[in-house]
């Protein structure tokens, strides 16, 4: 019997040393620091924020220590302890254009300083700052899909520990929690509150939407918000229909839906439309209690699984603004929100947004603001620099494939040159190579 050949092990024998080449692990960053400044946000935190937190003229500035963190933020790193490892880089300081950077307790003391009035104006800057983005991103769906998706929802931001102020115990599951509040325009997340964890999950909707959003969306044609079962309620409905947004909102709870599938059970098989080789569709009509009109659903029946057929028909309600729309098309915009809320997990996985550092709880509210302003920024490579066929992409692909990119800096007669590496995958060497022919299109751009 033939013996088979045992594994070899091959690994070569390697001599260690160091370099006093600037190697870097976030080549990246330099597009990310770029467009913060060719976009405006440095002029405006260096306008709106600097001296109104810090006493003593020293050190960091509000605006170079806010930049620190989000461009530490856009690296997917979420920890202030960060700070200390990106001070001590060189390379990272030339990269992003900051003179001065404070260290993660620096940081701390002060995002522990934002009162609710300075917590206000940087927000109002943030809403001010996403506006050509967001029309950006708005004409982009409407040139698409013929319509503005926008998707409001919330999360439970999980916390260890009593040191957290404002986050409580929940009866459901348990846990000590914040309830982070957040509005989509497609993928981008323009707005982003953080409250304390007794609120509930559609706390403060309205002043959201009404400060956050609409600033954003006017003159938007082809709005259309999508909800959760949570804001199937009058108040929601009229504040979307009186700013002419469609809307379509799931209705999960059993007792609200049941009258609306009463209505509709004994309908003409004729009268259901197939939307696709499972589910078949219809339109139905039902005033809720003391809404004093009547609202649209779309129904969706459900008769088989695969070959296998159903005993019973199990059905999906959706409440839609008008029925004006062929019912496979509001069913489909409306289950387009699952994408979204996919694009929900990004800014909390991606850039490490589930683990507020601070104990206080303004600091934590400072601190994802942030972190609303690093995945803008990283929207934004997406957006300008990169192909359109890329635009789906996840927070994390950027981060990995433009922002996290090794790369040497060298200085010749006073100019710095980045230089990537070359044995970089082909699709990683292609996201680089146009994101370095737009950012120098740009420049030219602005220079003109």
């Amino acid at each position: 019997m033939k013996q088979m050949n045992s594994i070899q092990s091959r690994v070569q024998n390697v001599e260690y040393d160091f370099t006093d080449a600037k190697l870097t692990g976030c080549g990246g960053v330099s597009f990310t620091a770029r467009l913060a400044k060719e976009s405006g946000l440095c002029e405006l935190l260096e306008k709106e924020l600097n001296g109104t937190l810090k006493m003593r003229r020293r050190g960091a500035t509000e605006a170079q220590s806010i930049l620190s963190q989000v461009y530490l933020l856009s690296m997917g790193e979420g920890h202030l302890s960060d700070l200390d490892d990106a001070r001590q880089d060189e390379v990272f300081r030339v990269l992003s254009g900051l003179g001065e950077m404070p260290g993660s307790r620096r940081m701390g003391e002060f995002l522990s300083r934002f009162g609710k009035s300075d917590l206000s104006r940087f927000r109002e800057l943030a809403v001010r700052w996403l506006v050509p983005l967001t029309a950006k991103v708005a004409a982009r769906h409407r040139c698409a899909a013929g319509y503005v998706p926008v998707f409001i929802d919330s999360t439970d931001i999980e916390v260890d520990g009593k040191c957290f102020e404002g986050a409580q115990r929940t009866c459901y599951r348990g846990v000590r929690r914040y309830q982070m509040h957040s509005v989509f325009v497609g993928n981008l997340m323009v707005s982003l509150r953080l409250n304390d964890g007794g609120r509930h999950s559609t706390h403060g909707w309205e002043e959201q939407l009404e400060a956050d959003a609409v600033p954003l969306l006017s003159g938007e044609s082809g709005v259309w918000v999508r909800a959760d079962n949570a804001y199937y309620k009058k108040d929601f409905v009229k504040y979307c229909r009186d700013r002419g947004w469609d809307y379509s909102v799931s209705v999960t709870n059993k007792r609200w839906k049941k009258p609306v599938v009463d209505a509709v059970k004994d309908s003409d098989d004729a009268d259901w439309q197939w939307i696709n080789g499972e589910e078949q569709a219809i339109y139905s009509y039902y005033r809720p209690s003391r809404w004093g009109r009547d609202a649209t659903y779309a129904v969706i029946r459900r008769t088989k699984q695969g070959r296998q057929l159903l005993l019973q028909p199990t059905y999906t309600v959706i409440l839609v603004s008008h029925d004006k729309l062929p019912i496979s098309v509001a069913v489909e915009r409306h289950r387009g929100k699952q994408g979204q809320e996919n694009a929900f997990k990004g800014p909390l996985i991606d850039l490490d947004l589930h683990h507020p550092p601070c104990k206080r709880f303004a600091a934590n509210q400072a601190f994802y603001l942030c972190g609303l302003l690093a995945q803008a920024l990283l929207r934004s490579i997406q957006y300008r620099l990169l192909p359109p066929g890329e635009w789906r992409r996840s927070l994390g692909t950027i981060i990995r494939r433009v922002v996290r990119s090794p790369a040497v800096l060298t200085c010749s007669a006073g100019r710095y040159r980045l230089k990537f590496s070359k044995n970089l995958r082909s699709v990683y060497m292609k996201w680089l190579n146009e994101a370095i022919d737009n950012t120098c299109c740009l420049k030219r751009i602005l220079l003109e």
